[in-house]
C-alpha cells in the first residue's frame, strides 16, 4: 500500500528573509544609486535656473539700493549728483559694498570699480524721466540691461540682437 504523505507548503515570508540577512544586496543598492541619479538628473536645470534667476533678483535689489541712496545724496547736497559711486561708499551712504556688484557678472564689484555705469551728469531734479545708473554689457548671459532712471523707475531691457541700450 501507498501512503501518501501531504507536501509540505513553502511560505515565503519576508520578514523572515530580512531578519536572516541583515544588509542590502548589490541589486537594492543599484536600484537605489540609479534612482538618486535620475532624480538628480531631472532637478539640476531646474535648480541651476532658480539660482539665475535669484541672482537677476539680486542684481535689480542692487540697482534699486543705489537709486535710493542717489536720490538720497542729491536730497542732502542740494540736487547734485556725486562725481562717482565711491563717494557713496566713503561717505558711508552706502554700508555694504556687495552693492556695487552684479552677481550674474563674471566680475568682482567695487566702489571704485562697480559691475555698473554711472552718469555723474544726472539731475535729479528735473522732472524728465532720464536713465542714471545701469548694468554694464555683458553682466547678463542674455544681453539684457537693467536700467534705473532719475525719478527711480527700474526697467529690465532685453536685446535680442545683443547690441548695447
Amino acid at each position: 500500500m501507498l501512503f501518501l504523505t501531504p507536501l509540505k507548503t513553502v511560505c515565503y515570508n519576508p520578514l523572515a528573509y530580512m531578519k536572516r540577512n541583515k544588509g542590502f544586496t548589490i541589486i537594492e543598492l543599484c536600484v537605489v544609486i540609479m534612482l538618486m541619479t535620475a532624480i538628480a538628473v531631472v532637478l539640476v536645470p531646474f535648480i541651476k535656473e532658480t539660482r539665475r534667476k535669484a541672482c537677476a533678483v539680486e542684481c535689480l535689489s542692487n540697482i534699486q539700493k543705489i537709486g535710493l541712496t542717489l536720490r538720497s545724496y542729491a536730497l542732502t547736497h542740494e540736487g547734485a549728483a556725486p562725481k562717482d559711486l565711491a563717494v557713496l561708499w566713503n561717505e558711508g551712504y552706502i554700508d555694504k559694498e556687495s552693492v556695487f556688484d552684479c552677481p550674474l557678472s563674471g566680475h568682482k564689484g567695487t566702489a571704485k570699480e562697480p559691475d555698473y555705469i554711472y552718469d555723474p551728469n544726472s539731475d535729479f531734479t528735473k522732472p524728465e524721466n532720464i536713465p542714471v545708473f545701469y548694468d554694464k554689457p555683458g553682466n547678463h548671459r542674455d544681453k539684457s540691461v537693467n536700467v534705473l532712471y532719475s525719478n527711480g523707475d527700474i526697467e529690465h531691457q532685453i536685446d535680442s540682437t545683443g547690441a548695447e541700450k
